[in-house]
């Protein structure tokens, strides 16, 4: 499989990959995933995936798993850079990510030691303490987490500071790279409260809400490449006095959904749950 048989012409450009977890408990169903997920426009797509089965976060094996199996899928050229928040440090990660010859833009934290030009130790907060609001900052390869990365950061226009271990990627391009991984937040919420409410769910067992996922994966791809052949083809979306758009690409991709379904169903909800009844009992007949 390549990337354009899975993305059709939704990008023609190597993938920027998103790592992250999704945990929630409900009606005493535990469940913690860590997904990788394509960011495209305005949306991280959640491509590769495992349930970790237990609380807490991913260790450095389970990570770079789902990492080679992106590459084994797809072929190394296809992965730009892959981006992850502060919950994916430390040595051994970096290590195996450097090892593998892996593209990589992590965000640490602000209280890390890295070693300045004189080889003393300070915190990231201190040696970026003189970047004004808005401003950047490439200090070149650092020696920090027990390899050498190159550090950088980006004070933002709110004044947060940003700092970021990377390899193969350029200083000027990790800040912007970093900006996409929130993507997932809103692939996130797709996926549960503001979409398809997958937390409401009340599967259990090995492996059951990986599938599920894996159906609602394919749903948001299919209403999220509807909404972009909509917006280009059909009818642009507005945007509204304030700069906002008047609805989001994936919105418009359910509403194209819902039109071209009703129009050829009639009596959508009864199909509904006769399908929800035959997957119940082949779930069933498994177990």
């Amino acid at each position: 499989m390549t990337k354009n048989q899975l993305f059709g012409k939704l990008t023609k450009q190597p993938l920027t990959l998103a790592m992250d977890r999704t945990n929630w408990k409900t009606r005493g169903n535990e469940v913690n995933i860590l997904t990788l997920c394509v960011c495209l426009g305005d949306v991280g797509l959640p491509i590769i995936w495992t349930d970790l089965r237990q609380t807490g976060n991913s260790n450095s094996a389970t990570r770079i798993e789902l990492v080679r199996r992106f590459i084994h899928l797809f072929g190394k050229d296809e992965l730009h850079v892959l981006v992850g928040d502060r919950e994916f440090i430390g040595k051994e990660w970096f290590s195996r990510l450097i090892d593998e010859d892996i593209p990589f833009v992590m965000r640490l934290r602000e209280n890390m030691y890295f070693t300045n030009k004189r080889g003393v130790k300070r915190k990231a907060v201190n040696l970026f303490r003189h970047l004004r609001q808005s401003g950047f900052c490439d200090l070149g390869k650092r020696y920090g987490q027990g390899v050498m990365v190159n550090l950088c950061a980006v004070r933002t226009s709110g004044k947060e500071l940003l700092v970021f271990a990377c390899r193969g990627v350029e200083g000027a391009d990790a800040a912007e790279a970093y900006m996409r991984r929130w993507n997932t937040e809103t692939g996130f919420e797709k996926l549960k409260s503001h979409g398809f409410h997958m937390e409401a769910s009340r599967l259990r067992g090995d492996g059951k809400m990986e599938l599920l996922l894996a159906v609602l994966a394919v749903a948001m791809a299919w209403r999220y490449a509807c909404g972009i052949w909509s917006a280009k083809t059909v009818k642009p979306i507005k945007l509204k006095k304030h700069g906002r758009k008047e609805h989001s690409v994936f919105a418009r991709g359910l509403m194209l959904l819902g039109d071209l379904f009703h129009g050829v169903c009639k009596n959508l909800r009864q199909v509904a749950l006769v399908a929800f009844n035959i997957l119940r009992t082949a779930v069933a007949a498994q177990e």
